[in-house]
């Protein structure tokens, strides 16, 4: 399975042995088997179409998980990546990377440390080009710290956008 890193992941800012199995794949290539209907008639998409159920199995990229399913693509990137989700209900079986390997790379990833995102906020250095981007990033997980909100209002426009 490939080992590429893409998309989001909610729980990217707790430990790993926390975390859910799907969420520590997120960003990489799984075995995915889920439910699908039939598909609709091209020539009348309005009509209603009855049909039975089939499982599909097919390699995707994991972009992100959430409460609603699964967000995947065939192809990592461009024109071909095609995002869609597949719903919690459909899914049959996720498969990929075994546990232990995606917890020890959670540990080895970027985190952020508030204590130093705070510090880097409240001084910023000319050559810091993603400070801007790591608060926005830390906030997407920490909508609620007021803290880090008010720090990043006063940065200068210059370190909002890498």
């Amino acid at each position: 399975m490939g080992r590429r890193t893409v998309g989001r992941s909610r729980e990217g800012y707790r430990q790993p042995e926390e975390r859910t199995l799907a969420d520590l794949m997120v960003g990489h290539r799984v075995v995915l088997r889920y439910a699908v209907g039939p598909e609709p008639d091209p020539d009348d998409p309005d009509r209603e179409i009855t049909g039975p159920l089939l499982a599909r199995t097919g390699a995707y990229w994991l972009h992100a998980v959430s409460h609603q399913g699964l967000e995947i693509s065939r192809e990592l990137a461009g024109e071909e990546a095609g995002i869609f989700l597949v719903p919690w209900g459909a899914v049959l079986l996720l498969n990929g990377v075994p546990r232990g390997e995606l917890e020890e790379e959670a540990r080895r990833k970027f985190a952020i440390d508030r204590q130093k995102l705070l510090d880097r906020l409240e001084d910023p250095q000319e050559g810091d080009a993603d400070l801007g981007l790591d608060a926005q990033r830390f906030l997407g997980f920490n909508p609620y710290d007021e803290e880090v909100r008010a720090a990043l209002g006063r940065l200068p426009r210059d370190f909002l956008y890498p």
